[in-house]
């Protein structure tokens, strides 16, 4: 698999078309995945928490790397570790675990990312009507992975699938239609990158 620099990175996702960006994601899943897997089991976490917590924060890094007005203040990697860090530590609040978390990367090297409440409530707004034009399923599919927080396994129960691998298929089908429907509604799409 070919190599890609932060720079590429960045020029693909927010330029190319949707095979290059599935080959960049593929690259940075396969060189950043274990390093997130290490994290999570390293802190209270299963395998199972590691894939969810990875591809929650492939979407984030998508959506952040995709904003006009978003500067990257460290290396792609560093980025994505510390949106799946951030993540964890809020699904480790929520089910109140006491342990002490272990950073696994240099803690000097993380940057802060900080949450403008603002900005989410007028896009949870434009998301709101690009829900409305998703199938019944999807739109199930996806307030259960992001509203509600589930995992793969309760999605799994819920949407009554044969496993967990079909789960993240569908829940990948549903975010690149999801996707569809921003790119062909231009206001929407406007919308969302001043965001």
């Amino acid at each position: 698999m070919r190599r890609y620099t932060d720079e590429e990175i960045i020029l693909i996702i927010k330029q190319a078309d949707a095979k290059q960006r599935n080959e960049v994601l593929q690259f940075i899943y396969k060189t950043n995945y274990p390093m997130i897997e290490h994290l999570i089991i390293t802190n209270n976490g299963a395998r199972e928490d590691a894939a969810d917590i990875f591809q929650d924060g492939i979407i984030a890094l998508y959506h952040h790397l995709t904003e006009i007005k978003f500067q990257l203040t460290s290396s792609v990697s560093t980025y994505l570790y510390a949106i799946c860090k951030n993540l964890w530590l809020k699904k480790l609040r929520t089910k109140k675990t006491e342990n002490k978390f272990t950073e696994t990367f240099p803690a000097s090297e993380i940057p802060e990312i900080q949450v403008n409440e603002e900005i989410y409530s007028e896009k949870e707004k434009l998301l709101g009507r690009m829900f409305e034009k998703l199938k019944e399923d999807c739109r199930k599919m996806l307030l259960l992975a992001f509203y509600e927080k589930k995992s793969m396994s309760e999605i799994t129960k819920v949407m009554e699938f044969a496993n967990e691998q079909v789960t993240r298929n569908k829940k990948l089908k549903c975010m690149n239609k999801l996707r569809q429907i921003a790119e062909e509604d231009q206001q929407l799409k406007n919308s969302l990158l001043e965001g």
